[in-house]
């Protein structure tokens, strides 16, 4: 009878990283609200949004991006690369990183984990774990 109590948890606990995230993609000056959705890439834990700042003859241009990363420092050194290949240069001016689903228009702070999903789990699956244990 504890085998499948035990099987239960498990998947329970890993069910998340079979889950695909699902971010915005866009990449433009205008109204970034009408932007396709994507099933990232499974190495892909993050959503991020982030903003460009180029100088033209009229003054200043800001370009969005918004896209799937493994992390919010993968997406950060994206930007910064991309920033350095511009002509003329474009400035960085924010980058930040969720990790819900379609998360990347109004972003959060990327703060949930793994980690905290079983130890929220754990705590409260925990007397049925002890009683499956026995």
């Amino acid at each position: 009878m504890k085998g499948p109590w035990l099987v239960l948890l498990v998947v329970l606990l890993c069910s998340e990283l079979a889950w695909s995230l699902s971010c915005y993609v866009c990449f433009g000056i205008g109204d970034i609200r009408h932007c396709p959705t994507t099933q990232c890439s499974w190495n892909s834990s993050i959503c991020f949004k982030s903003k460009m700042t180029t100088a033209a003859a009229s003054g200043k241009v800001e370009t969005y991006f918004m896209n799937c990363a493994p992390s919010c420092q993968a997406a950060t050194q994206m930007m910064q690369e991309l920033a350095a290949m511009t002509n003329p240069k474009s400035e960085v001016q924010d980058v930040a990183c969720c990790q819900n689903d379609l998360c990347n228009t109004a972003v959060a702070p990327a703060g949930r984990s793994l980690w905290v999903l079983a130890g929220g789990l754990l705590f409260s699956l925990g007397p049925t774990l002890l009683w499956a244990l026995q």
